[in-house]
């Protein structure tokens, strides 16, 4: 379906530029910042879905002042998304929900797209707790990292997020430098340390809609300790 004029870029789409997904990570670290702060004594007990709610609306007072983190502003990203359910690569399901979503107002973007739903920065949210199997390492993979390999998520973008919350006593040497590295050589996945951030190469298997493969995906892999 197209509506206007204008040449539609079809998926694959093109990257999103390095500099916008630094702000936004940025203004992830910030946003946690705050969170830690303010909800330091329910955050032992808390969910994770809870944790991103808190995160989720940090992040719409950031965007709104647009002071907080040198530009990330209202001229330059939407409202930050929360929770909203998206198709997957074929369309057969509809149940996908990735955490967080981060898009860019059209006049910054330039890039007319044929599903502007799908041109984002896509946002995936972990809690890592040793005291509860369903919050581990594996369960980061599995509920996680396999929902972009898979096309659930971001199948149309070159790149996406995961973002861990570490509530681990010891969080001090809990990185992912440290615990997602070796796995990642164990497995043959590239990747590369970008500061804080580990960046992992990761095979798509499927076709898209068009036909056309959606080539790998650089998922960001960001760690934030919360005790």
């Amino acid at each position: 379906m197209v509506f206007g004029a204008s040449p539609q870029i079809v998926p694959p789409y093109p990257a999103l530029p390095s500099q916008v997904i630094r702000v936004i990570e940025q203004a992830i670290c910030v946003g946690l910042g705050h969170v830690k702060t303010q909800y330091q004594m329910q955050i032992p007990a808390a969910p994770e879905t809870q944790i991103t709610s808190w995160l989720s609306e940090v992040l719409a007072l950031m965007w709104q002042s647009g002071s907080t983190v040198s530009g990330f502003d209202a001229n330059t990203y939407q409202l930050p998304h929360l929770d909203a359910t998206v198709r997957n690569f074929d369309g057969t399901s509809y149940s996908g929900r990735p955490d967080l979503r981060f898009y860019l107002q059209g006049g910054v973007s330039n890039c007319v797209v044929d599903a502007p739903y799908q041109y984002a920065w896509f946002c995936e949210c972990k809690l890592l707790d040793s005291q509860h199997s369903s919050q581990t390492l594996h369960s980061y993979i599995t509920q996680g990292v396999q929902r972009f390999e898979m096309g659930q998520y971001a199948w149309a973008m070159p790149h996406a997020q995961m973002l861990a919350y570490v509530r681990e006593p010891h969080s001090a040497n809990y990185l992912p430098s440290q615990y997602l590295v070796p796995r990642f050589q164990k497995k043959g996945v590239r990747h590369q340390l970008d500061g804080n951030v580990v960046s992992s190469t990761h095979a798509r298997l499927f076709s898209l809609a068009n036909g056309k493969p959606p080539g790998n995906i650089e998922l960001r892999h960001l760690w934030f300790k919360l005790l």
